[in-house]
Protein backbone atom coordinates (compact mmCIF):
# COMPACT_ATOMS: atom_id res chain seq x y z
CA UNK A 1 0.00 0.00 0.00
CA UNK A 2 1.39 3.23 -1.11
CA UNK A 3 0.39 5.66 1.73
CA UNK A 4 2.18 8.92 3.21
CA UNK A 5 2.50 8.80 6.73
CA UNK A 6 1.50 9.46 9.51
CA UNK A 7 -0.52 6.72 10.30
CA UNK A 8 -3.46 7.57 12.96
CA UNK A 9 -5.29 4.68 14.60
CA UNK A 10 -7.97 5.04 17.77
CA UNK A 11 -9.17 2.19 19.76
CA UNK A 12 -11.09 2.01 22.95
CA UNK A 13 -12.70 -0.81 24.66
CA UNK A 14 -16.55 -0.23 25.48
CA UNK A 15 -19.33 -2.35 26.27
CA UNK A 16 -20.95 -3.86 23.18
CA UNK A 17 -24.03 -2.34 21.97
CA UNK A 18 -27.02 -2.29 19.27
CA UNK A 19 -26.86 1.24 17.00
CA UNK A 20 -29.99 2.91 18.14
CA UNK A 21 -30.69 3.50 14.19
CA UNK A 22 -29.21 0.79 12.85
CA UNK A 23 -29.89 -2.91 12.25
CA UNK A 24 -26.18 -3.53 13.13
CA UNK A 25 -24.51 -4.85 16.66
CA UNK A 26 -21.17 -3.46 17.61
CA UNK A 27 -18.09 -5.12 19.60
CA UNK A 28 -16.43 -3.87 22.93
CA UNK A 29 -13.89 -2.80 20.33
CA UNK A 30 -14.27 0.25 18.91
CA UNK A 31 -11.87 1.69 16.12
CA UNK A 32 -11.52 5.23 15.05
CA UNK A 33 -11.40 5.33 11.07
CA UNK A 34 -13.20 6.56 8.01
CA UNK A 35 -17.31 5.16 7.99
CA UNK A 36 -16.60 3.15 4.97
CA UNK A 37 -19.14 0.01 5.06
CA UNK A 38 -17.15 -1.78 1.99
CA UNK A 39 -14.18 -1.11 4.17
CA UNK A 40 -15.36 -2.21 7.26
CA UNK A 41 -16.86 -5.57 5.74
CA UNK A 42 -13.57 -6.45 4.33
CA UNK A 43 -11.36 -5.25 7.60
CA UNK A 44 -13.80 -6.22 10.74
CA UNK A 45 -13.08 -2.66 11.57
CA UNK A 46 -13.04 0.98 10.27
CA UNK A 47 -10.00 1.70 8.15
CA UNK A 48 -7.15 3.81 9.53
CA UNK A 49 -6.49 7.46 8.26
CA UNK A 50 -2.73 8.24 6.57
CA UNK A 51 -1.87 11.62 6.65
CA UNK A 52 -3.61 13.87 3.23
CA UNK A 53 -3.78 17.21 2.90
CA UNK A 54 -2.30 17.12 5.77
CA UNK A 55 -5.27 16.74 7.72
CA UNK A 56 -4.10 13.56 10.25
CA UNK A 57 -0.80 15.98 10.96
CA UNK A 58 -2.76 18.12 12.35
CA UNK A 59 -5.02 16.26 14.20
CA UNK A 60 -2.31 14.11 15.98
CA UNK A 61 -0.84 17.37 17.06
CA UNK A 62 -4.00 18.81 18.77
CA UNK A 63 -3.83 14.83 20.45
CA UNK A 64 -0.14 15.32 21.33
CA UNK A 65 0.67 11.88 19.40
CA UNK A 66 2.24 13.91 16.81
CA UNK A 67 6.16 13.23 15.66
CA UNK A 68 8.91 15.73 16.23
CA UNK A 69 10.76 14.48 13.39
CA UNK A 70 10.95 12.73 9.72
CA UNK A 71 12.05 9.09 12.14
CA UNK A 72 9.68 6.10 12.22
CA UNK A 73 8.21 5.10 15.59
CA UNK A 74 5.04 5.04 17.29
CA UNK A 75 3.41 8.09 19.43
CA UNK A 76 0.70 6.67 22.26
CA UNK A 77 -1.81 8.78 23.87
CA UNK A 78 -3.98 7.64 26.66
CA UNK A 79 -7.01 10.02 27.05
CA UNK A 80 -8.66 10.00 30.21
CA UNK A 81 -5.60 7.85 31.76
CA UNK A 82 -5.79 6.72 35.10
CA UNK A 83 -4.38 3.88 36.85
CA UNK A 84 -6.65 0.95 37.09
CA UNK A 85 -7.79 0.52 41.06
CA UNK A 86 -6.59 3.80 42.10
CA UNK A 87 -8.06 7.40 42.25
CA UNK A 88 -10.29 8.12 39.06
CA UNK A 89 -8.30 11.77 38.57
CA UNK A 90 -4.79 11.46 40.44
CA UNK A 91 -3.09 14.69 40.58
CA UNK A 92 -0.82 15.61 37.32
CA UNK A 93 2.07 16.56 40.11
CA UNK A 94 1.90 12.78 41.40
CA UNK A 95 1.51 10.88 37.84
CA UNK A 96 4.60 12.83 36.27
CA UNK A 97 6.75 12.07 39.76
CA UNK A 98 5.40 8.17 39.13
CA UNK A 99 6.11 8.05 35.03
CA UNK A 100 9.65 9.46 35.82
CA UNK A 101 10.68 7.40 38.61
CA UNK A 102 9.21 4.17 36.30
CA UNK A 103 11.03 5.74 33.05
CA UNK A 104 14.69 6.19 34.87
CA UNK A 105 13.61 2.15 36.98
CA UNK A 106 13.41 0.47 33.84
CA UNK A 107 14.88 2.49 30.55
CA UNK A 108 18.33 3.82 32.40
CA UNK A 109 20.41 1.73 30.01
CA UNK A 110 19.15 3.77 27.05
CA UNK A 111 18.75 7.02 29.14
CA UNK A 112 22.64 6.77 30.03
CA UNK A 113 23.68 6.06 26.60
CA UNK A 114 21.98 8.97 24.89
CA UNK A 115 19.40 6.46 23.11
CA UNK A 116 16.36 7.99 24.97
CA UNK A 117 14.86 11.25 26.58
CA UNK A 118 12.25 11.61 28.87
CA UNK A 119 10.32 14.43 29.37
CA UNK A 120 6.59 14.56 31.21
CA UNK A 121 5.00 18.15 30.77
CA UNK A 122 2.29 18.36 32.90
CA UNK A 123 -1.49 20.04 31.90
CA UNK A 124 -0.40 23.65 33.37
CA UNK A 125 2.35 23.41 30.56
CA UNK A 126 5.41 22.76 33.35
CA UNK A 127 7.88 20.25 31.67
CA UNK A 128 9.84 17.91 33.62
CA UNK A 129 13.27 15.82 32.22
CA UNK A 130 13.73 12.25 33.86
CA UNK A 131 17.06 12.28 35.50
CA UNK A 132 18.65 10.16 38.24
CA UNK A 133 16.98 12.38 40.52
CA UNK A 134 13.62 10.58 40.00
CA UNK A 135 14.82 7.48 40.85
CA UNK A 136 18.55 7.95 43.01
CA UNK A 137 18.36 3.58 43.39
CA UNK A 138 19.77 3.37 39.56
CA UNK A 139 23.01 5.12 39.96
CA UNK A 140 24.84 2.09 41.53
CA UNK A 141 23.53 0.08 38.89
CA UNK A 142 24.68 2.83 35.93
CA UNK A 143 28.15 3.03 37.54
CA UNK A 144 28.19 -0.83 37.53
CA UNK A 145 26.98 -0.99 33.38
CA UNK A 146 29.38 2.05 32.10
CA UNK A 147 32.33 -0.05 32.90
CA UNK A 148 30.96 -2.76 30.70
CA UNK A 149 33.45 -1.93 28.16
CA UNK A 150 36.48 -0.79 30.00
CA UNK A 151 36.53 -3.70 32.82
CA UNK A 152 38.70 -6.38 32.61
CA UNK A 153 39.22 -7.80 36.01
CA UNK A 154 36.71 -10.46 37.69
CA UNK A 155 37.92 -9.48 41.07
CA UNK A 156 36.58 -6.81 42.72
CA UNK A 157 39.15 -4.37 45.21
CA UNK A 158 37.28 -2.42 47.30
CA UNK A 159 33.74 -0.49 47.80
CA UNK A 160 32.66 1.05 44.68
CA UNK A 161 34.95 -1.51 42.33
CA UNK A 162 33.74 -2.85 39.17
CA UNK A 163 34.13 -6.50 38.46
CA UNK A 164 33.51 -8.74 35.36
CA UNK A 165 32.30 -12.31 34.43
CA UNK A 166 30.57 -14.03 32.21
CA UNK A 167 27.27 -16.80 32.10
CA UNK A 168 27.61 -19.80 29.54
CA UNK A 169 24.37 -19.85 27.38
CA UNK A 170 23.64 -21.69 24.71
CA UNK A 171 21.40 -21.18 22.12
CA UNK A 172 19.49 -23.91 20.52
CA UNK A 173 19.62 -24.34 17.06
CA UNK A 174 16.19 -22.96 15.20
CA UNK A 175 13.69 -24.86 13.71
CA UNK A 176 14.03 -25.33 9.58
CA UNK A 177 10.83 -26.47 9.65
CA UNK A 178 9.21 -22.70 10.83
CA UNK A 179 12.55 -20.37 9.71
CA UNK A 180 13.76 -20.41 5.85
CA UNK A 181 17.55 -19.87 6.88
CA UNK A 182 17.57 -21.24 10.78
CA UNK A 183 20.33 -20.37 13.07
CA UNK A 184 22.62 -23.47 14.05
CA UNK A 185 23.11 -23.79 17.85
CA UNK A 186 25.45 -21.46 19.36
CA UNK A 187 27.39 -22.26 22.32
CA UNK A 188 28.48 -18.76 23.99
CA UNK A 189 28.52 -16.34 26.91
CA UNK A 190 26.69 -13.15 28.50
CA UNK A 191 28.34 -10.46 30.25
CA UNK A 192 27.65 -10.36 33.92
CA UNK A 193 29.43 -6.81 35.86
CA UNK A 194 29.54 -6.80 39.88
CA UNK A 195 29.93 -3.27 41.53
CA UNK A 196 31.11 -3.54 45.34
CA UNK A 197 28.57 -1.71 46.79
CA UNK A 198 29.89 1.54 49.11
CA UNK A 199 27.93 3.68 51.95
CA UNK A 200 26.80 6.44 49.85
CA UNK A 201 24.77 3.55 46.92
CA UNK A 202 22.87 2.70 50.22
CA UNK A 203 21.62 6.05 50.78
CA UNK A 204 20.85 6.09 47.25
CA UNK A 205 18.71 2.80 47.83
CA UNK A 206 16.88 4.14 50.82
CA UNK A 207 16.18 7.47 49.36
CA UNK A 208 14.36 5.43 46.41
CA UNK A 209 12.48 3.33 48.39
CA UNK A 210 12.11 0.92 46.06
CA UNK A 211 12.41 -2.91 46.65
CA UNK A 212 13.79 -3.48 43.24
CA UNK A 213 16.64 -0.53 43.60
CA UNK A 214 18.14 -2.35 46.41
CA UNK A 215 21.26 -4.25 47.47
CA UNK A 216 22.45 -7.51 46.12
CA UNK A 217 19.73 -7.47 42.73
CA UNK A 218 20.77 -8.20 38.97
CA UNK A 219 19.46 -5.98 36.73
CA UNK A 220 18.76 -7.59 33.52
CA UNK A 221 19.23 -6.36 29.92
CA UNK A 222 19.39 -7.39 26.40
CA UNK A 223 19.93 -4.96 22.95
CA UNK A 224 16.52 -3.14 23.30
CA UNK A 225 18.50 -1.14 26.41
CA UNK A 226 15.50 -1.66 28.75
CA UNK A 227 15.91 -3.59 32.19
CA UNK A 228 13.66 -6.69 31.73
CA UNK A 229 13.88 -7.29 35.98
CA UNK A 230 15.63 -7.07 38.80
CA UNK A 231 16.68 -10.25 40.23
CA UNK A 232 17.15 -10.81 43.45
CA UNK A 233 19.58 -12.46 44.87
CA UNK A 234 20.70 -11.80 48.86
CA UNK A 235 21.42 -15.81 49.39
CA UNK A 236 24.88 -15.43 47.25
CA UNK A 237 25.56 -12.15 49.20
CA UNK A 238 25.44 -13.99 52.71
CA UNK A 239 28.92 -14.88 52.54
CA UNK A 240 30.47 -11.80 51.15
CA UNK A 241 30.44 -8.49 50.10
CA UNK A 242 26.86 -6.45 48.99
CA UNK A 243 26.53 -5.79 45.59
CA UNK A 244 24.81 -4.91 42.27
CA UNK A 245 25.13 -6.36 39.22
CA UNK A 246 24.21 -5.95 35.33
CA UNK A 247 23.59 -9.24 33.50
CA UNK A 248 24.56 -7.62 30.09
CA UNK A 249 22.84 -9.85 27.19
CA UNK A 250 22.93 -10.30 23.19
CA UNK A 251 23.06 -7.14 21.23
CA UNK A 252 24.14 -5.00 24.10
CA UNK A 253 27.16 -6.65 24.88
CA UNK A 254 28.57 -5.27 21.30
CA UNK A 255 29.62 -1.71 21.72
CA UNK A 256 27.43 1.45 19.91
CA UNK A 257 28.37 1.40 16.18
CA UNK A 258 29.67 -2.30 16.06
CA UNK A 259 28.08 -4.98 14.27
CA UNK A 260 27.10 -7.80 16.97
CA UNK A 261 28.27 -11.18 16.62
CA UNK A 262 26.57 -14.05 15.34
CA UNK A 263 26.77 -15.29 18.94
CA UNK A 264 25.08 -11.83 20.08
CA UNK A 265 22.20 -11.65 17.52
CA UNK A 266 21.35 -15.72 18.03
CA UNK A 267 20.80 -14.60 21.65
CA UNK A 268 19.04 -11.58 21.23
CA UNK A 269 16.72 -13.28 19.15
CA UNK A 270 16.23 -15.91 21.60
CA UNK A 271 15.36 -14.05 24.89
CA UNK A 272 13.53 -11.31 22.81
CA UNK A 273 11.06 -14.68 21.79
CA UNK A 274 10.95 -15.71 25.32
CA UNK A 275 9.28 -12.49 27.06
CA UNK A 276 5.96 -11.86 27.40
CA UNK A 277 3.80 -8.66 26.19
CA UNK A 278 5.13 -6.38 29.39
CA UNK A 279 8.81 -7.56 28.57
CA UNK A 280 9.10 -8.00 32.11
CA UNK A 281 10.84 -11.61 31.95
CA UNK A 282 12.41 -14.38 30.34
CA UNK A 283 10.37 -16.97 29.86
CA UNK A 284 10.81 -20.54 29.26
CA UNK A 285 8.52 -22.62 30.77
CA UNK A 286 5.26 -23.22 29.12
CA UNK A 287 6.29 -20.57 25.87
CA UNK A 288 4.88 -22.41 22.95
CA UNK A 289 6.11 -19.74 20.97
CA UNK A 290 9.57 -20.54 21.61
CA UNK A 291 9.01 -24.09 21.50
CA UNK A 292 7.64 -23.38 17.96
CA UNK A 293 11.37 -21.59 16.95
CA UNK A 294 13.82 -23.67 18.72
CA UNK A 295 14.98 -27.53 18.32
CA UNK A 296 16.74 -28.00 21.85
CA UNK A 297 16.64 -27.47 25.57
CA UNK A 298 15.12 -24.31 25.98
CA UNK A 299 13.77 -24.36 29.88
CA UNK A 300 17.29 -24.88 31.12
CA UNK A 301 18.50 -22.40 29.30
CA UNK A 302 16.36 -19.37 29.89
CA UNK A 303 16.63 -20.77 33.45
CA UNK A 304 20.45 -20.58 33.72
CA UNK A 305 20.48 -16.87 33.76
CA UNK A 306 18.44 -16.79 36.41
CA UNK A 307 19.44 -19.59 38.23
CA UNK A 308 22.33 -21.64 39.38
CA UNK A 309 24.38 -20.51 36.54
CA UNK A 310 23.96 -17.50 37.14
CA UNK A 311 24.81 -17.45 41.28
CA UNK A 312 27.59 -19.38 40.78
CA UNK A 313 29.02 -16.55 38.55
CA UNK A 314 28.28 -14.11 41.10
CA UNK A 315 29.67 -16.44 43.89
CA UNK A 316 32.65 -16.65 42.42
CA UNK A 317 33.67 -13.07 42.57
CA UNK A 318 31.66 -11.48 45.93
CA UNK A 319 32.39 -15.02 47.52
CA UNK A 320 35.60 -14.62 49.38
CA UNK A 321 37.64 -18.03 49.98
CA UNK A 322 37.61 -19.88 53.39
CA UNK A 323 40.15 -21.71 54.42
CA UNK A 324 40.53 -23.87 57.43
CA UNK A 325 40.89 -22.28 60.52
CA UNK A 326 40.26 -18.83 58.92
CA UNK A 327 37.80 -16.41 61.06
CA UNK A 328 35.04 -14.56 59.50
CA UNK A 329 36.48 -11.42 57.11
CA UNK A 330 36.17 -8.07 59.83
CA UNK A 331 35.10 -10.21 62.60
CA UNK A 332 38.32 -11.61 63.85
CA UNK A 333 38.53 -8.70 66.78
CA UNK A 334 35.17 -9.74 67.74
CA UNK A 335 34.46 -13.31 67.81
CA UNK A 336 37.55 -15.39 67.04
CA UNK A 337 36.51 -18.36 67.26
CA UNK A 338 33.63 -18.34 64.41
CA UNK A 339 35.33 -20.74 62.15
CA UNK A 340 34.32 -24.25 61.47
CA UNK A 341 35.53 -27.41 62.91
CA UNK A 342 35.83 -31.15 61.70
CA UNK A 343 35.64 -33.59 63.44
CA UNK A 344 36.46 -36.57 61.28
CA UNK A 345 36.36 -40.22 62.00
CA UNK A 346 39.49 -41.37 61.60
CA UNK A 347 40.48 -44.35 59.34
CA UNK A 348 42.70 -47.32 59.99
CA UNK A 349 45.28 -45.07 59.27
CA UNK A 350 45.27 -42.55 61.62
CA UNK A 351 43.99 -39.56 59.12
CA UNK A 352 41.22 -37.49 58.23
CA UNK A 353 38.24 -39.23 56.01
CA UNK A 354 36.92 -35.77 54.59
CA UNK A 355 38.02 -34.10 51.37
CA UNK A 356 36.65 -30.33 52.01
CA UNK A 357 36.62 -28.14 48.72
CA UNK A 358 34.98 -25.31 51.16
CA UNK A 359 35.67 -26.08 55.09
CA UNK A 360 32.61 -25.81 56.95
CA UNK A 361 32.42 -22.59 58.67
CA UNK A 362 29.57 -19.70 60.49
CA UNK A 363 29.38 -16.67 60.38
CA UNK A 364 26.54 -14.00 61.94
CA UNK A 365 23.90 -12.51 60.29
CA UNK A 366 20.43 -10.82 61.57
CA UNK A 367 20.44 -12.88 64.48
CA UNK A 368 20.96 -16.18 63.46
CA UNK A 369 24.40 -18.27 63.13
CA UNK A 370 24.83 -18.82 59.40
CA UNK A 371 26.95 -22.10 58.48
CA UNK A 372 27.99 -23.30 54.51
CA UNK A 373 30.65 -26.87 53.40
CA UNK A 374 31.44 -27.98 50.63
CA UNK A 375 33.01 -31.95 50.07
CA UNK A 376 33.16 -35.74 50.41
CA UNK A 377 34.89 -38.60 51.24
CA UNK A 378 38.64 -38.87 50.54
CA UNK A 379 38.15 -42.73 49.64
CA UNK A 380 36.57 -42.94 46.80
CA UNK A 381 35.45 -46.33 47.51
CA UNK A 382 32.99 -45.47 50.10
CA UNK A 383 29.70 -46.72 51.00
CA UNK A 384 26.61 -45.14 52.59
CA UNK A 385 27.70 -41.59 54.65
CA UNK A 386 26.98 -38.83 56.65
CA UNK A 387 27.71 -35.46 58.11
CA UNK A 388 26.56 -34.52 61.57
CA UNK A 389 26.05 -30.73 62.00
CA UNK A 390 26.20 -29.20 65.35
CA UNK A 391 26.35 -25.62 66.79
CA UNK A 392 28.25 -25.00 70.05
CA UNK A 393 28.08 -22.24 72.23
CA UNK A 394 31.67 -21.56 73.78
CA UNK A 395 32.44 -20.02 76.84
CA UNK A 396 34.92 -17.91 77.96
CA UNK A 397 37.10 -20.63 78.45
CA UNK A 398 36.72 -21.51 74.76
CA UNK A 399 35.32 -24.67 76.06
CA UNK A 400 31.40 -25.90 74.84
CA UNK A 401 28.77 -25.25 77.07
CA UNK A 402 25.53 -26.61 75.10
CA UNK A 403 24.31 -26.15 71.57
CA UNK A 404 22.69 -24.08 69.47
CA UNK A 405 19.94 -25.93 67.88
CA UNK A 406 20.16 -25.72 63.92
CA UNK A 407 16.63 -24.55 62.50
CA UNK A 408 17.02 -25.18 59.11
CA UNK A 409 19.75 -27.14 56.82
CA UNK A 410 19.16 -26.75 52.20
CA UNK A 411 21.47 -29.28 50.83
CA UNK A 412 22.64 -27.96 47.46
CA UNK A 413 23.36 -31.54 45.88
CA UNK A 414 20.44 -33.89 45.09
CA UNK A 415 20.13 -37.25 46.73
CA UNK A 416 20.73 -36.03 50.52
CA UNK A 417 18.33 -36.85 53.33
CA UNK A 418 17.77 -34.77 56.50
CA UNK A 419 17.73 -36.48 59.94
CA UNK A 420 17.02 -33.86 62.89
CA UNK A 421 18.72 -35.26 65.90
CA UNK A 422 17.61 -32.74 68.51
CA UNK A 423 19.68 -29.86 68.19
CA UNK A 424 21.90 -31.09 65.32
CA UNK A 425 21.52 -32.26 61.24
CA UNK A 426 22.50 -35.61 59.93
CA UNK A 427 22.59 -35.37 55.91
CA UNK A 428 22.20 -39.09 55.18
CA UNK A 429 24.10 -39.70 51.58
CA UNK A 430 24.40 -42.41 49.32
CA UNK A 431 27.24 -44.33 47.94
CA UNK A 432 26.94 -43.08 44.47
CA UNK A 433 27.23 -39.27 45.30
CA UNK A 434 30.77 -38.60 46.53
CA UNK A 435 30.47 -34.83 47.15
CA UNK A 436 27.45 -33.04 48.72
CA UNK A 437 27.54 -28.73 49.53
CA UNK A 438 25.42 -27.36 52.28
CA UNK A 439 24.05 -24.23 53.64
CA UNK A 440 21.64 -22.88 57.00
CA UNK A 441 21.55 -21.34 59.69
CA UNK A 442 20.81 -21.91 63.65
CA UNK A 443 17.62 -20.45 65.49
CA UNK A 444 17.00 -16.85 66.32
CA UNK A 445 19.96 -16.11 69.11
CA UNK A 446 18.63 -12.47 69.39
CA UNK A 447 16.50 -10.22 67.82
CA UNK A 448 16.87 -6.28 66.89
CA UNK A 449 20.29 -6.26 67.77
CA UNK A 450 21.78 -3.02 65.71
CA UNK A 451 25.78 -3.39 66.07
CA UNK A 452 26.64 -6.50 66.63
CA UNK A 453 30.15 -5.34 67.37
CA UNK A 454 28.54 -4.15 70.48
CA UNK A 455 25.97 -7.43 70.94
CA UNK A 456 29.09 -9.51 71.70
CA UNK A 457 31.09 -7.30 74.35
CA UNK A 458 27.48 -6.66 76.06
CA UNK A 459 27.01 -10.57 75.84
CA UNK A 460 23.70 -10.65 73.98
CA UNK A 461 25.87 -13.14 71.56
CA UNK A 462 28.12 -15.66 72.31
CA UNK A 463 31.01 -17.18 70.34
CA UNK A 464 29.51 -20.00 68.19
CA UNK A 465 31.97 -22.85 66.62
CA UNK A 466 30.51 -25.38 63.81
CA UNK A 467 31.06 -28.85 64.60
CA UNK A 468 31.03 -31.24 61.69
CA UNK A 469 31.74 -35.20 61.94
CA UNK A 470 31.46 -37.59 59.78
CA UNK A 471 30.57 -41.19 59.14
CA UNK A 472 31.36 -43.52 56.49
CA UNK A 473 31.14 -47.11 55.82
CA UNK A 474 34.01 -49.01 54.21
CA UNK A 475 34.04 -52.41 52.38
CA UNK A 476 35.42 -53.24 55.35
CA UNK A 477 33.13 -52.30 57.59
CA UNK A 478 30.23 -53.80 55.48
Amino acid sequence: MDEEPPRLIGRSILPAHDHEDANRTYTNHGWFGYADDSEIDRLGRPPSFWDGGNAVSELADTLQVDRPSNETGTSIGVVGFRIPGEDMHPEPEDLSEQFRHAAVKHFWPAISRGDLDVRVRTPDGDEEVANWDDAPGVRPFVECYSQLFEVETDELEGPGSVAKATVDITVPEENEGVLDAPDPEYETTVDLLIRQLNPTDTEEFDESDDRDLSRNRVARLRGAQMIVDYVDKSSVADRGDDFVAVLVCGEAQSPNGDTPTPEQRAVEKFLKRSEPTQHDDWQGSKNDYLKKHYRGTIVKEIAALEGERLERALAEVVQEDVESGDGVPDMDDVAPIMGGRTNDDESKGGGPVMDWEEEPGTWFDDGNWMFYGKGGPIDEDHGPWSVTITIDRLDVDESSSDSIPVQSVKPLSPGVGIVQNGDSVTLDVDESIHEIEFEGSSEKVVDGIGDVREAFEIGAITEARLDVSAEIETEDDS
